[in-house]
């Protein structure tokens, strides 16, 4: 699974594939996770997050749209998930 995150990674470097992108951060993260690097899973959890953040402002215009995609559970779990360590760390 490590081999083939890693070339989803790589094949994500330069282009904007957001639909895309946000998956295989998750993915490496839940797989970092399991691997205990805590750091590597804590920047992929970011990094999954700021893809959805930035979609759901693309969403802006159109806030029905919007507060349903921010409200999804998917949302809300990688968002929240991608915070736990600032708030841990306090």
């Amino acid at each position: 699974a490590g081999r083939e995150l890693s070339q989803a990674l790589a094949a994500l470097r330069g282009v904007e594939a957001p639909i895309a992108g946000w998956r295989v951060h998750a993915a490496a993260a839940r797989l970092r996770e399991r691997q205990g690097h805590t750091a590597k899973a804590e920047k992929a959890w970011a990094k999954s997050a700021a893809i959805l953040n930035q979609l759901a402002d693309s969403l802006a215009d159109v806030p029905l749209l919007h507060d349903a995609f921010s409200a999804s559970p998917v949302f809300q779990a990688i968002v929240g998930r991608a915070q736990v360590p600032n708030e841990s760390a306090a």
